[in-house]
Order: structure tokens, then C-alpha cells, then sequence
């Protein structure tokens, strides 16, 4: 089982762009590609493009997003800099009837 999104994902705020070329996934994975090299592969899971200038980043695992925050990435020569959040829960519930909604299972958690 692999550990929970939270401690591998990142969102990250791009630098500005204007004038350059449109930002795809396609491109901010090539410029991650670079310091990273042959590990890319197995460090990286994912990329959400979340907005013009907001990337979402899942590592492979919370080690790797450890190595990935130490290795300081750029994008288009800027330094990016972020860092993973590291106070996740994991709630496993048993027994709960199909169906029921989101709402009513978080307001039952909030206590």
C-alpha cells in the first residue's frame, strides 16, 4: 500500500510567463527532467496542470518528494521553491453503508 497523497504531493506556483511559450505539463516535465536525469522516472508519479501558473506534483514516494525538495527544481531558469505538506491523517472507517454522503461522513470527523 503507498502512503497517503498528502506527504508525496505538492502544489507549485510557476513563475510568470508572459511572452513565452503557452506552459503545458509537456514542458514543465522536460525542464524537471533535466536536474534529475535517469531518476525521473522513479521520482515522479504525476503532473496536474491546476492552472496557467499551478502545477500539482505526486513523487513515487515520500522519500523521493524529500530528495526532490533537496535537488531544488526550476522552471524556465526560475528556482522553484515549495514545500510537501506533512500533517496528513489516514482515517480508515469499517462498516459504513454504501451511499452516504460526503458531507454527513466529514461532519461526522469533525469532532
Amino acid at each position: 500500500m503507498k502512503i497517503p497523497f498528502s506527504n508525496r504531493t505538492v502544489d507549485v506556483e510557476l513563475p510568470n510567463t508572459q511572452g513565452q511559450a503557452k506552459v503545458t505539463v509537456k514542458n514543465i516535465m522536460e525542464d524537471f527532467h533535466r536536474p534529475t536525469g535517469d531518476n525521473f522516472p522513479k521520482l515522479f508519479e504525476a503532473f496536474v496542470l491546476l492552472s496557467p501558473r499551478k502545477v500539482g506534483i505526486t513523487c513515487r514516494t515520500a522519500l523521493n518528494m524529500e530528495e526532490v525538495c533537496h535537488l531544488g527544481l526550476t522552471f524556465r531558469d526560475v528556482r522553484l521553491t515549495f514545500n510537501p505538506v506533512r500533517t496528513a491523517k489516514w482515517v480508515n472507517i469499517t462498516r459504513l453503508s454504501y451511499g452516504i454522503p460526503n458531507e454527513a461522513i466529514a461532519d461526522a470527523l469533525k469532532p
